[in-house]
């Protein structure tokens, strides 16, 4: 799961700033400043093409450019 998270996020050139995977087998993940359409890419690419489950995200406009977001996402297979 770590590894289909770091490989697509890169696709999208999405910068994680932190990916903790969990006992439980689930991963926790914060992404950097990124454009709207790339994060919901990312998620939706995830879903469909990797069979991750998105147990629960917080997207929220980036403080430092109004135009992106930040995200924080919890994940599980």
């Amino acid at each position: 799961l770590r590894n289909a998270l770091v490989q697509t996020a890169a696709r999208f050139n999405i910068d994680l700033n932190f990916v903790n995977e969990l006992p439980n087998g689930t991963v926790e993940v914060q992404g950097g400043s990124s454009e709207p359409a790339r994060v919901f890419q990312l998620l939706s690419m995830l879903e469909a093409k990797q069979a991750v489950k998105i147990l629960d995200v917080d997207i929220a406009r980036s403080s430092d450019d109004p135009g992106k977001v930040r995200f924080q996402a919890t994940l599980s297979n």
